[in-house]
């Protein structure tokens, strides 16, 4: 999607688009975004069809959250009627961010517009900067929030309504309307193929809207995008796989791509990410990279990519359609928490097992009674809490406030990076803007939710699902946006359109499912393939029996201390290596920054704040730290993104 914004004037709806529309005496419909068709009643409808069918559904006076989950696209559909305008954004769209003024209520694609026009040194929200810093880039944003305090945010999967009278404008999140209506009329069908079918109908509508050959699949050689891959032969279809290489080095999750390409019959390529050291990279391009939006240069494997591709802001972007998995493992299983794909074998199932309890949060069996939480505490290990402790609440705060993106519930997840005073300030922000809107939108559709209501696990899992949406999936398509407009790249997220949204979201967990990881998935691919997704995982030539019987004599076997040598000196060498080039990142880093342009210390004035950001500051010219390591580095490129950011918004405010 190319930058869109339209406001709404008196209530009148105004644009330089030409979007799809259409005008009764009842109602106004408008259409912004690319909107690629629907899928109703198991039947696939193409754009012009879908928008019939919105019309119609307006019309018969339909749920139009309902109709939201069965359109596919990233797109905005607004609805106007004699006293009031709704705005609704389909759950793939990077969602908009609103300011209203007077009687006029503006709205943008773009963050960076919405900043640019509205934006002011005297509303800027020093919370929300400070949290855009310190949390994964995953996880940057709050649902309804942004940099400015007048600027409001609209998310995938929000609609908000406009009132003619008392010109106020509301917002609120769909999903929760409709996974209330649904239960109502108990309209999801949770087993069966409906999860390949949904998949399948998705991916024929994006290839006949963008064109097959304009289409490629990012295939990283997991479970997610083989899939995709497996669904894309099923309708019999066929697009070139593109495989990231990180540091020119091929991994087992290359080799697993290929293989899979190999199979379908579809052409391979790989692509090499990162290879330029952090010496060669032009501070300039960075600086100005950073400049564009938010989340473009998180770490500097993505920002040589956006080089090598020839994505400098300067140049006019080809537009291209990489599809990609992201985000199954939020909607499908909140955290799976699994080995990589490339382990097989009994080192597998040792994974597996060892990591059960790290998914039994998120499950029926865990959610669905407090015999069966007595019951899995017998396993007890790391698990934080006692059985009489265990509180919904206490669960859903756990979820909503970590700072890293793959935590634990119930633990503190704490940094060492950052003091336990600002740990709290981010975790008391995020619980106001995450758990408590989220709380606030079960309370608005009737749906009593709390340590004392007697909820049902459909309840509790879409509870948590919608906690991990306003948390992390919704962040997503707007990086992907923001970076969009440079590399030309509009990345496509099937697992995020509404019909696999309203599959996924209230779907519990089974307690087969702790075990066997993604079971739909897998299910689906082997009635492709004939295969189980394993077999493409395992070399030629493996035996399980064999496995198993070469283990049992080591076990059972005279235990003899071998040490490696050669090996033990390869991963010191390894990590000197990478602490070397953390510390050459954090150079580069510092050189994007003037001594006298600590512009983010103009924009805090809490001092816990204040303290956060001088310590970034200083440990940019600090090269010499010995407790360097990735996350530190991660850190400071949302730090130095951030900065130049803000800097240039700053330039635009005073100009």
């Amino acid at each position: 999607m190319k930058d869109i914004n339209f406001s709404l004037v008196d209530g009148y709806m105004k644009s330089p688009h030409a979007p799809r529309f259409e005008h009764r005496k009842e109602f106004q419909i408008y259409v912004f975004g690319d909107l690629l068709g629907a899928i109703s009643n198991d039947q696939l409808l193409k754009p012009d069809a879908a928008f019939d069918h919105i019309i119609m559904s307006v019309l018969a006076k339909q749920s139009v959250p309902l109709l939201m989950l069965k359109l596919v696209g990233s797109f905005y559909l607004i609805i106007g009627k004699e006293t009031s305008w709704t705005i609704w954004c389909s759950t793939s769209s990077p969602g908009l961010c609103l300011y209203p003024e007077k009687s006029v209520v503006t709205f943008f694609s773009s963050e960076r517009e919405a900043y640019e026009c509205f934006g002011t040194t005297q509303n800027i929200d020093e919370d929300e900067i400070v949290g855009h810093v310190a949390a994964h880039h995953i996880l940057m944003r709050t649902s309804f929030g942004t940099l400015f305090k007048g600027i409001h945010r609209l998310p995938a999967g929000g609609y908000a309504q406009w009132n003619n009278q008392d010109r106020q404008i509301r917002s609120y999140l769909f999903l929760a309307d409709a996974f209330r209506e649904q239960e109502r009329l108990k309209s999801r069908n949770i087993e069966g193929l409906e999860f390949g079918q949904r998949l399948e109908g998705i991916l024929k509508l994006t290839l006949d809207y963008y064109g097959r050959n304009n289409c490629k699949l990012y295939l990283s050689g997991g479970i997610d995008s083989a899939v995709i891959l497996a669904a894309i032969s099923a309708i019999g279809e066929s697009v070139d796989c593109i495989h990231k290489l990180y540091n020119k080095r091929a991994t087992r999750e290359s080799q697993i791509a290929q293989k899979l390409s190999k199979y379908f019959n579809m052409d391979y390529f790989q692509e090499d990410v990162a290879d330029v050291l952090p010496s060669q990279v032009s501070v300039e391009d960075a600086r100005s990279t950073g400049e564009q939006g938010l989340g473009l240069n998180v770490t500097f494997e993505g920002l040589s990519a956006n080089q090598n591709l020839n994505c400098s802001p300067k140049k006019e972007p080809i537009w291209q359609f990489p599809i990609t998995g992201q985000n199954a493992d939020t909607l499908y299983h909140v955290d799976t928490f699994a080995p990589p794909s490339r382990i097989y074998g009994l080192p597998r199932l040792k994974a597996i097992l060892s990591t059960v309890e790290k998914r039994m949060y998120y499950s029926s069996i865990f959610l669905g009674s407090s015999f069966c939480r007595q019951f899995l505490l017998l396993c007890k290990g790391s698990i934080n809490f006692s059985g009489r402790d265990f509180s919904l609440s206490r669960l859903v705060e756990s979820i909503a406030t970590p700072i890293v993106e793959h935590t634990l519930p119930f633990h503190s997840n704490t940094s060492k990076s950052h003091s336990r005073k600002f740990e709290d300030v981010f975790r008391t922000n995020r619980r106001r803007c995450i758990s408590d809107i989220v709380y606030k939108e079960f309370a608005r559709v009737d749906i009593a939710i709390s340590d004392n209501a007697k909820a049902t696990v459909a309840e509790k899992t879409f509870l948590i699902k919608l906690v991990r949406w306003c948390r992390t999936v919704f962040n997503v398509p707007i990086s992907y946006h923001n970076s969009g407009q440079i590399s030309g790249d509009v990345r496509l997220l099937p697992y995020q359109e509404g019909p696999m949204v309203s599959f996924l979201m209230a779907r519990p967990i089974r307690a087969r499912e702790i075990f066997f990881v993604k079971h739909l998935s897998s299910r689906y691919f082997r009635s492709v393939t004939g295969n189980s997704y394993r077999f493409f995982v395992r070399p030629d030539g493996y035996s399980l029996v064999r496995d198993i019987v070469q283990t049992a004599r080591l076990l059972n076997g005279p235990r003899k201390e071998q040490f490696d040598l050669d090996q033990i000196e390869t991963k010191v060498k390894r990590k000197e290596l990478a602490k070397e080039r953390f510390k050459e990142q954090i150079q580069v880093l510092g050189k994007m920054i003037s001594d006298d342009d600590k512009v983010l210390k103009h924009c805090v004035q809490a001092q816990v704040n204040r303290n956060y950001i001088e310590s970034l500051y200083a440990r940019l010219t600090d090269s010499c730290a010995e407790s360097i390591n990735r996350s530190d580095v991660m850190e400071l490129c949302r730090f130095v993104n951030m900065h130049n950011y803000m800097r240039k918004l700053f330039s635009e405010f005073n100009s």
